[in-house]
């Protein structure tokens, strides 16, 4: 091991000082970096307040928003009375549908004496038409209006005695007039109802919270459900794993069974519609299920689809042949290239949902409205990616040295076009580079190099390979099974 000493550590530093002597920024460029993000970062807690925000946020609500994904929620709900007459509902549009009976929720009937308060009201006689004087004014006939009747009606109703709601093997909520008893995970919460508010029969369970004596208290089960508890509302959740009524609505002579009960009446029931066997009719009830509408998802899917390719199809066809105006080694034309290209930088500028927008305005909401502007941003896109690999992997028009290079037109049907299919072609396109800005990358540099579009001239030379003939029998090309490639060299 060689060990310097101090005269040639200097002669050394002397000689790079570069090295040796960094700039300011060099050495704490790291430092300057790390300490910008991180006040750049604390401003950004500061600013948007996001302590206070993660602090006062209901975690909860996350969990039961993730769980809504892959799960649905059914709610019955007891309300009380003042005279403490119980009933049971459901929300309109309940999974269950509308005459709810599920074997979870056990139910004790019973007959009440209630006594409906008096009303108080006038009910007056509508004059046959109004005078001169206003609605007040004497017409033809009595204006009087009748006294008001306040009678109390005693009537005898069926209400709810008990309920009692099971939500898994450990959790039930039981409800009566004078109380709710809440069961979960082996404890046991008992509330009582009264006018003024509510009273919790010793302390609450973890699974149970209350803001203040007297309030609402709120449960929580976990994945099986939560609920709350007021005194003249029981709401409880119950939640079950699945999408709710996905092949089959409330609507359908399905719901609700059993699959293999669906089966045995698919394959050997009788037939619940006589127009139509049971699988036609289960097959109906799934395509127009007036939930989750699948016949009519599966068709804007389908729409989708075909404005997609049809949209990206006519953009094709007509960026193909708009891709030879701009290349300028093709068309020699300056005016021919500068408006082809900025026809494509318009069309590509506009965002799509633009054109959306427009041509909603002008055809209305539909296929045709998406498939245009699909249309319209493609070309632009697809016509610059065009032009630019026809620019790189092209002959020149006009000072290639063969006879045929007096017509450009034949040129391009010739040379051009054979030459730039394979770099246009869907394939090269998607196993070749996965974004479109790496595929402009590569149609810019071209298969062989780069290529600069000015102050280059370009001539066929033999390769010494051979391949298919790809010209007419009219191009001196032609005539030989040889391979040619671009040679290009400064002018």
């Amino acid at each position: 091991m060689t060990t310097l000493n101090p005269a040639q550590m200097d002669e050394i530093a002397a000689r790079h000082p570069a090295v040796f002597h960094r700039s300011f920024w060099q050495r704490f460029r790291v430092a300057i970096i790390a300490g910008s993000f991180l006040l750049y970062a604390l401003y950004c807690w500061w600013f948007f307040a996001i302590g206070h925000v993660l602090g006062t946020a209901n975690w909860n609500i996350a969990g039961t928003y993730l769980a809504d994904w892959v799960s649905y929620e059914v709610r019955p709900e007891v309300t009380i009375a003042e005279d403490g007459a119980m009933k049971l509902t459901y929300p309109r549009f309940s999974p269950l549908g509308p005459d709810a009976k599920p074997d979870w929720v056990e139910i004790e009937r019973g007959t009440m004496i209630r006594t409906a308060p008096a009303g108080t009201g006038t009910t007056a006689k509508k004059p046959a038409s109004m005078g001169f004087m206003g609605s007040g004014g004497a017409v033809g006939g009595s204006a009087a209006a009748a006294e008001a009747v306040a009678t109390a009606t005693t009537r005898e109703e069926d209400v709810v005695k008990r309920a009692k709601i099971t939500l898994n093997a450990s959790t039930s909520v039981e409800v009566v007039p004078e109380r709710v008893t809440v069961q979960h995970a082996g404890e046991t919460l008992v509330v009582d109802l009264e006018r003024s508010g509510m009273t919790v029969d010793g302390t609450l369970p973890e699974w149970a919270t209350q803001k203040a004596p007297g309030e609402k208290i709120t449960l929580s089960f976990g994945f099986a459900g939560w609920g709350e508890i007021e005194a003249d509302d029981i709401s409880i959740r119950r939640r079950f794993l699945g999408w709710a009524n996905f092949l089959f609505d409330t609507n359908s002579p399905f719901h609700g069974k059993p699959a293999s009960e669906i089966v045995s009446l698919i394959t050997s029931g009788e037939r619940i519609d006589p127009k139509q066997s049971n699988l036609s009719l289960a097959w109906n009830n799934i395509l127009y299920n007036a939930e989750w509408q699948h016949l009519d998802v599966w068709t804007k899917l389908l729409q989708t689809i075909v404005m997609a390719f049809v949209g990206t199809l006519f953009a094709m066809l007509l960026a193909f042949p708009l891709a030879f105006l701009a290349a300028r080694n093709i068309t020699r034309s300056w005016l021919s290239n500068q408006v082809t290209k900025r026809l494509f930088d318009f069309l590509r500028s506009v965002d799509m949902l633009i054109w959306a927008l427009f041509f909603t305005r002008a055809f209305g909401p539909g296929p045709l409205a998406g498939m245009s502007a699909i249309f319209f941003t493609d070309t632009g896109t697809l016509g610059k990616l065009y032009s630019e690999a026809s620019r790189t992997s092209t002959t020149s028009s006009a000072k290639v040295s063969n006879p045929s290079a007096r017509r450009p037109s034949r040129c391009s049907a010739m040379a051009c076009c054979p030459r730039s299919c394979p770099s246009l072609s869907p394939r090269r396109f998607i196993s070749g580079n996965r974004t479109p800005v790496l595929q402009r990358s590569s149609a810019r540099s071209g298969q062989g190099g780069s290529v600069s579009n000015s102050g280059r001239r370009c001539a066929p030379i033999p390769t010494g390979r051979t391949s298919p003939t790809w010209c007419s029998s009219s191009s001196p090309w032609s005539s030989s099974s040889t391979a040619y490639r671009m040679r290009c060299a400064p002018v």
